[in-house]
């Protein structure tokens, strides 16, 4: 798989960014974006998911709990992966179940296509689930972190606030990418490994910190205008529906 880039490495002076940052999910599987309403999170996560959707024979998941229109518009009335709200679950456990298959299939004639699944705000779709189906949708998201590398599942999940609850059986520590835009609190920090003596002050919308690879790096995501937006769109579409 070719290096992704979603963002460059901030200059310690607060100027422009400086070089970008690639990114192998071959080798550093799994990313989790954490940052408020207002620091770019929903950028990040579609500038990553349409870099994805360019690799060749890429397929791209959604699910989007909070039925969020001003992200997810482009998806809705299309018979694409999407799922919102109460069908998070159905097509979390179309994803699961995809999974499971290629995992028990005896298939090696080569380099497995890339299935990326984005779960938008984690946290508000386990809050509004019974206790039952929250652990269920931990679990089985635990397991697509575990044993999903080899097979390239991979998965974005987008959260406002990363706390320790979010994940079962330690699956936090299978995010291999971790970016936190705006101000981390102490807990997110501590949750998604950052040290904040290292943190360089947050100035714009997009800026923060990306720890991969053991490496944190201050980082800004690019400003994308509409013309950007709406071809990121059409190729994450592209990859939804191929």
């Amino acid at each position: 798989m070719r290096p992704v880039v979603f963002c460059a490495e901030r200059l310690p002076s607060g100027g422009a960014a400086q070089r970008p940052i690639p990114i192998d999910f071959d080798k550093y599987p799994h990313l989790i974006v954490q940052g408020g309403t207002g620091t770019g999170k929903s950028i990040a996560s579609l500038l990553a998911t349409a870099k994805i959707s360019q690799l060749p024979g890429a397929e791209i998941f959604i699910l989007d709990f909070k039925n969020d229109g001003d992200t997810f518009r482009f998806c809705h009335g299309k018979n694409c992966r999407y799922w919102r709200f109460q069908d998070c679950e159905a097509g979390l456990n179309e994803y699961y179940d995809l999974l499971q298959a290629e995992l028990a299939s005896d298939d090696d004639s080569g380099p497995h296509r890339v299935r990326w699944l984005w779960v938008d705000e984690l946290g508000s779709w386990l809050l509004n689930s019974e206790r039952k189906t929250s652990e269920r949708i931990r679990a089985q998201i635990s397991t697509i972190l575990m044993m999903g590398r080899s097979r390239r599942f991979l998965c974005l999940t987008s959260v406002q606030r990363a706390s320790a609850e979010l994940f079962a059986q330690g699956a936090r520590d299978n995010y291999s990418c971790c970016l936190g835009l705006g101000s981390l609190s102490k807990e997110a920090a501590s949750v998604l490994g950052f040290s904040r003596d290292e943190f360089l002050p947050v100035t714009e919308i997009g800026g923060g910190h990306l720890l991969v690879g053991g490496r944190q790096i201050p980082v800004q995501v690019p400003y994308i205008g509409p013309r950007g937006m709406a071809r990121m769109k059409e190729d994450i579409l592209r990859a939804m529906t191929r």
